[in-house]
């Protein structure tokens, strides 16, 4: 009876994984099959959890320039904005931000890739009194979302020939996450004491406190002010420019000067969580299950 057995049981074999419950176990196809698509599942989930994405963002780049000109007793700027990136810009405005009276554009309602628009604006030539003059201009656009952007830019306007440097400025690198603290560094060059105003100007997206400051430069040595950057609604990643606009009052006039320094918005590091353990199980979990398969795959051809 044992010898009738086996003999039946041999041919019954591809039978019984044809009609069984437990078929996919031991259907080396089917078994391969499920495999792949517990791989697949797996990976799905791996990217739901881990952070980030792999999509290529576009991106806007506005580029700002400004020419000056003297004409009719009148200051005239020309302010021109080109779209460098690589999708369109919306509701794009230039503001020039004369310290008297700021002016701004017309709003133009689209800048293709690559597109162009262009404003002039113009002043009455200060009294005397003015020796230069530092105008910031913001220019305002928006995403294909309407979601709100700006950059800044900055023109030295002298009038009657660029005065004498007697105040050294830089700034330290700075990064906010949301908030950053922007360092000026001031020394004097002419061996005599000056003070000094100080006004910071940045993009729509960012904030500072204080906005202006009074501080004494020594005769020798360096004095540093300090204003507390704050990312109001910048996105991660992102860059953008600020100035801080020196103002002295000197015998022969006032004179303003600048000094530029470069934003990068870092996004805050979040606190440890339990997320990478549970990808990492699973991804082990996968692996395992995808190893015995294999393993049980081989047993059966051997078998």
């Amino acid at each position: 009876m044992k010898r009738i057995a086996l003999q039946c049981a041999i041919p019954m074999r591809g039978r019984a994984v044809k009609h069984s419950p437990l078929a996919w176990v031991r259907s080396p196809s089917r078994r391969i099959e499920g495999g792949r698509r517990f791989a697949g599942l797996l990976l799905v989930f791996a990217g739901l959890w881990l952070p980030g994405s792999v999509a290529r963002a576009g991106f806007i780049s506005m580029d700002t320039r400004v020419e000056v000109e003297f004409r009719d007793g009148q200051l005239v700027l020309r302010v021109s904005t080109t779209n460098r990136g690589d999708e369109p810009a919306f509701q794009v405005r230039l503001e020039a931000l004369h310290p008297e009276s700021p002016k701004s554009s017309p709003t133009f309602e689209k800048l293709e890739v690559g597109g162009s628009a262009e404003h002039t604006f113009q002043w009455e030539l200060p009294a005397t009194g003015t020796r230069q003059r530092v105008i910031p201009v913001l220019t305002h656009y928006a995403d294909a979302n309407y979601y709100p952007l700006s950059s800044l830019s900055q023109v030295v306007v002298p009038f009657g020939g660029p005065p004498v440097t007697t105040i050294s400025a830089r700034a330290d690198p700075i990064e906010a996450d949301p908030l950053g603290v922007l360092r000026v560094h001031l020394r004097s060059l002419d061996d005599a004491s000056h003070r000094v105003g100080l006004q910071v100007v940045t993009p729509a997206e960012l904030g500072v406190r204080p906005r202006s400051a009074e501080v004494d430069v020594p005769a020798s040595g360096e004095v540093q002010a300090e204003f507390e950057l704050e990312n109001f609604s910048g996105l991660p990643g992102s860059t953008y420019g600020v100035t801080a606009i020196l103002r002295e009052e000197r015998p022969d006039g006032i004179v303003e000067s600048m000094v530029s320094r470069t934003v990068k918005l870092v996004e805050s590091t979040p606190p440890p969580t339990a997320r990478g353990w549970i990808v990492a199980v699973v991804a082990a979990a996968g692996l395992v299950f995808t190893g015995w398969q294999l393993g049980a795959f081989r047993r059966l051809r051997r078998g």
